[in-house]
C-alpha cells in the first residue's frame, strides 16, 4: 500500500541499498497518527511523548519484525542546543525556518518489504527523466577558511583535548525535478546501509549513512563509535581516563 507512493506529505521510507543478511528490510510509512515538531510543540512535549509510547509498544518478546510501528523522526545537528543534551557547544548562525530542530511522527501503518524472501521489489527505481542530476552546489565554507578549521583541530585531537571532531559544511543549490528520484540516484551513486527519505510537504530529507550511531533491540542497546582516540601519551588525565573507559565499553549493553 505505501511501498511505490512517496508523494504525500509526511510519508516516509527506510531502507538499505546495500543489501546484506544483516540489513534486508525496507519500511515504508504514511499517514501518522501524531505528529510532534520544534514548531508547535516544547522540548518536553518531546520527551514525554517519545517515553510514553515506547513503554506502552514495545513488545515483550523478540521481535521477528523489524518494526512494530512507532516513532520515525529527526534531531536535526542544530539539535544540540536542547537543554537535555547538556550540551555547552553554542551552535552556528542557523538559516531561519530550514529544518525543524526536530519531527517525528508515529506510524501505526505501513508495509515491510525483505528483499531476500520477497520478489520482484514494488519499490519505484530511478528514473533519470523526473530528477535533475546536474547542479551547481556553493558551500558555506571559503576553502582557506576549511583548511584553517581543519589544522585547528587537528592541534586539538593531537593535544588530547578532545578525541573526535566532525568538521561539516553547508552546501546549497537550487532544484528542479522529483525530490525522490534524486534520492534514488543518491542510493545509486553512494550506496549505504542505512539510507532514509522523509518526504513532510515542504521539505524532504534524504539519507544515505554508512554509520548507525545506536540501534536498540528488545532489552539491548548497541552502539557502533569506531572513532580513533588521540595517542594516550599526548592526552591530558581526562582524555585518558575517557579514553580507558571507551576501550574497556563493550559494543552490545544490556539497558536497564
Amino acid at each position: 500500500m505505501f511501498l511505490n507512493n512517496f508523494s504525500e506529505k509526511n510519508s516516509v521510507l527506510l531502507e538499505s541499498s546495500l543489501v546484506s543478511q544483516e540489513s534486508h528490510h525496507t519500511i515504508a510509512a504514511a499517514a501518522p497518527s501524531k505528529i510532534i515538531s520544534s514548531t508547535t510543540h516544547t522540548e518536553s512535549d518531546l520527551w514525554e511523548a517519545l517515553n510514553k509510547t515506547y513503554e506502552t509498544d514495545l513488545p515483550n518478546d523478540a521481535p521477528t519484525s523489524p518494526f512494530h510501528g512507532g516513532w520515525i523522526g529527526f534531531f536535526s545537528y542544530e539539535a544540540h542546543t536542547l537543554s537535555s543534551f547538556k550540551n555547552p557547544c553554542k551552535s552556528p548562525q542557523r538559516t531561519p525556518d530550514l529544518t525543524p530542530l526536530w519531527w517525528f511522527g508515529y506510524y501505526d501503518q505501513f508495509d515491510i518489504y525483505d528483499h531476500l524472501n520477497q520478489s520482484p521489489s514494488p519499490i519505484p527505481v530511478f528514473n533519470p527523466t523526473k530528477a535533475e542530476t546536474h547542479f551547481a552546489c556553493t558551500p558555506n565554507f571559503t576553502k582557506s577558511d576549511y583548511q584553517k578549521a581543519f589544522f585547528k583541530i587537528k592541534h586539538h585531537l593531537e593535544m588530547g583535548d578532545c578525541y573526535q571532531v566532525n568538521l561539516a559544511q553547508r552546501f546549497e543549490s537550487d532544484f528542479k525535478g522529483d525530490p525522490y528520484q534524486l534520492y534514488r540516484k543518491l542510493c545509486l551513486t553512494n550506496p549505504a546501509p542505512y539510507a532514509a527519505y522523509l518526504n513532510l510537504g515542504d521539505l524532504q530529507i534524504l539519507s544515505s549513512s554508512p554509520e548507525c550511531f545506536l540501534a536498540s533491540m528488545v532489552q539491548t542497546l548497541s552502539h557502533a563509535l569506531s572513532k580513533e582516540l588521540a595517542p594516550e601519551a599526548k592526552q591530558k588525565p581526562k582524555m585518558r581516563a575517557l579514553s580507558k573507559t571507551c576501550k574497556q565499553t563493550p559494543r552490545i549493553t544490556p539497558s536497564s
